[in-house]
């Protein structure tokens, strides 16, 4: 499947917990790695959710559409 990164940054910019952690609403879709890369898996519908590990209400949401490439 296809792949990309996505990237989220904590602020400030000196912040003391800066780990971010990546999570799928749907892993028969898309997965996502700790280092934020998206791999495809299926068409369809995924939301990639990055969480500061330190304080889970500090987050944001991606929402990518997945599609197949077509055979010939």
């Amino acid at each position: 499947g296809f792949k990309t990164q996505l990237t989220a940054a904590l602020a400030p910019e000196d912040a003391t917990y800066k780990t971010i952690e990546w999570s799928t609403s749907n892993k028969n879709i898309a997965t996502v790695n700790s280092n934020g890369v998206v791999t495809g898996v299926a068409a369809g519908e995924v939301t990639i959710t990055a969480t500061a590990k330190h304080d889970p209400t500090v987050k944001a949401e991606h929402k990518m559409h997945v599609e197949l490439p077509r055979s010939e």
